[in-house]
C-alpha cells in the first residue's frame, strides 16, 4: 500500500519539494566524493614522485656488501681437546663494484646537495 504526499494519490506540493530536496542532497554527496577521489589521486601522484626524488638523492655511490653482526659468544670459552681448527669459507661478494676510469675516480653518478636561493622579502605596496 502506497502512502499519499498530502490530499489523495496525486503529486503534490510536498512531493515537489521532497523531490528538490532529494536531488540536492544527491548533488551535494557526488561533489563530495568525488572531490575525495580527486584529492586522494593527487596526493598519491604527489607523493609518488616525491618517493621517487627521495630515492634518486639518497641512493648510496658505492654499495658495499652488507658486514655481518659481531659474533656474542664468550671469549673465555674453557680450553678444547687439540683438534684440527674448522675454517669457515671465505665471505662471496654479493656486488660487482663500479668500473674506474684511470685516474681513480669511479665512473658512478655523482649527486651534490642541491641549494636553495631563498626569494628576496617584498615589501607590500602602501
Amino acid at each position: 500500500m502506497r502512502i499519499p504526499h498530502g490530499s489523495g494519490p496525486g503529486f503534490g506540493l510536498y512531493s515537489i519539494f521532497a523531490d528538490v530536496v532529494a536531488g540536492l542532497g544527491f548533488i551535494i554527496g557526488l561533489a563530495v566524493v568525488v572531490g575525495l577521489i580527486v584529492l586522494l589521486v593527487r596526493f598519491l601522484l604527489i607523493a609518488t614522485k616525491a618517493a621517487e626524488l627521495y630515492v634518486a638523492n639518497n641512493r648510496p655511490l658505492n654499495p658495499t656488501a652488507a658486514t655481518p653482526p659481531a659474533s656474542t659468544a664468550s671469549t673465555t670459552a674453557p680450553p678444547m681437546a687439540a683438534t684440527t681448527p674448522v675454517v669457515p669459507p671465505a665471505p662471496v661478494a654479493t656486488t660487482t663494484p663500479l668500473p674506474t676510469t684511470p685516474a681513480g675516480t669511479t665512473t658512478g653518478r655523482t649527486t651534490t646537495p642541491r641549494t636553495r636561493t631563498p626569494k628576496p622579502p617584498t615589501t607590500p605596496a602602501s
